[in-house]
């Protein structure tokens, strides 16, 4: 599969990016407004990455690059066929998804029942999960479960009874 060129703005940092569940869609990265804009000057055509449609027929030779601003629209275009460059420039939903896709969340490591005080043991860790941040995990200890939960169920305040 083919990876992406991650364009980010002078401010932005690139650690985000640098997370392992990213490391197989970003190849290069370009910083700053002029070195993006001599990246792009490089094309005849940047398409749109963010539309699904097939790509326009483009005559023989033409340099093309596909312009992604979404996470799903670049895990698509990489599994896609096609000729064109892929070129990644994240906007805010981008980095919100990046953030929540690589977050510590905490779940369930067992089945629990209905009114178990949930324990250190019975909390498991998992990444881009739906539970509250793993930074939470003392104020989940000692509270008493308030319905029958799966394993790997995630879990969140509004799962446990108040103290």
């Amino acid at each position: 599969m083919r990876q992406a060129t991650l364009l980010l703005h002078e401010d932005e940092p690139a650690a985000l990016w640098c997370a392992p569940a990213f490391a197989p869609l970003l190849g290069a990265v370009v910083h700053g407004e002029a070195a993006c804009a001599a990246l792009l000057a490089r094309f005849d055509v940047v398409l749109d990455g963010d539309n699904p449609c097939d790509p326009p027929r483009l005559r023989e030779g033409l340099r093309a690059a596909r312009l992604c601003r979404s996470l799903d629209a670049l895990r698509h275009w990489r599994r896609a066929r096609g000729a064109a460059t892929l070129l990644f420039r994240p906007d805010a939903r981008a980095r919100l998804d990046a953030i929540a896709e690589t977050r510590a969340t905490l779940c369930l490591a067992r089945r629990a029942r209905k009114g178990e005080p949930v324990t250190a043991e019975l909390l498991a860790e998992e990444r881009g999960g739906r539970g509250v941040g793993a930074s939470l995990r003392p104020a989940l200890i000692g509270r008493l479960l308030a319905y029958d939960l799966p394993a790997r169920a995630p879990v969140d305040f509004g799962m446990v009874l108040p103290r």
